[in-house]
């Protein structure tokens, strides 16, 4: 693994995708399979756009050079 800038962008976005999936599910009244399933791909879905959010975010905040 080579080190960017965006590192740190995708390890915010996979512990914030772990914690609301779990979250979520924790939160749940029926603990149904389907229900599972559809939280873990919004999961998923969340995850990915933190990481779109941050990448952006990191971009607007970094200097040019």
């Amino acid at each position: 693994m080579t080190l960017d800038s965006t590192n740190p962008a995708k390890l915010g976005a996979w512990i914030f995708a772990v914690l609301w999936t779990a979250a979520m599910i924790w939160r749940s009244d029926p603990f149904d399979v389907v229900n599972v399933v559809f939280l873990v791909i919004g999961g998923a879905i969340a995850g990915y756009l933190w990481y779109v959010f941050m990448r952006w975010y990191i971009r607007m905040r970094t200097p040019a050079r």
